[in-house]
């Protein structure tokens, strides 16, 4: 054939959880308010397959972990990207009784700390 430039245009489809950036895979996962509250272990999907990630007590909602190495793998360089976790408390609709009782005990205790109050009383008191 004739000798020229040869153009290849390649184009990825969207996933329906991962989104790509680079190297980098990133997944939006939403948690319960317990699980944010005490902590939990989620298998999480990745490229690969599962694994494991351990929130800890305290998590807020927005909150980015980062899988090392479980992002995609350049074929020339070698290099792997990571793949980025950000969880999304979830708010519940419809609460049975029994967790509506429970949310009206937790309402009566110290959800937030005494200096949180202070600090906006102070902030408003100016």
């Amino acid at each position: 054939g004739i000798h020229g430039d040869l153009y290849i245009f390649v184009n990825v489809a969207r996933h329906e959880i991962f989104e790509r950036d680079g190297l980098d895979i990133h997944l939006e996962m939403p948690i319960t308010f317990s699980q944010a509250a005490l902590g939990d272990s989620l298998e999480i999907p990745t490229l690969t397959g599962k694994s494991i990630l351990k929130v800890p007590s305290g998590t807020q909602t927005g909150t980015i972990f980062k899988l090392t190495g479980k992002g995609i793998t350049n074929g020339r360089s070698g290099s792997t990207g990571h793949q980025y976790v950000t969880v999304k408390v979830i708010t519940p609709q419809k609460l049975s009784t029994e967790q509506k009782d429970l949310f009206n005990k937790l309402s009566k205790t110290n959800e937030t700390s005494s200096t949180v109050f202070s600090k906006i009383k102070k902030f408003f008191s100016k």
